[in-house]
């Protein structure tokens, strides 16, 4: 059986996979503020985004939007 998983979740599972450990972090403790439980592991944190409400993955997408800003020109590598 196959569930589709809501394209608010995919998008902040991407644009999380792009981002520095800086904006990572944001992240987290947007999270924390939020009470979502987080389980730390050696490689890094999980988080379940099934067990988040509509209205938490709404609220989380517009913290990652907020926190997706582009480098400026002069300080990116290339």
């Amino acid at each position: 059986m196959y569930i589709r998983m809501s394209s608010n979740k995919q998008y902040v599972m991407t644009k999380c996979s792009m981002f520095t450990r800086k904006q990572n972090l944001e992240v987290l403790k947007f999270l924390q503020e939020m009470d979502v439980k987080i389980c730390s592991a050696s490689d890094g944190s999980r988080i379940n985004l099934d067990a988040l409400s509509k209205r938490q993955i709404g609220k989380l997408k517009r913290k990652v939007d907020e926190i997706d800003v582009p480098v400026e020109p002069k300080y990116r590598l290339e």
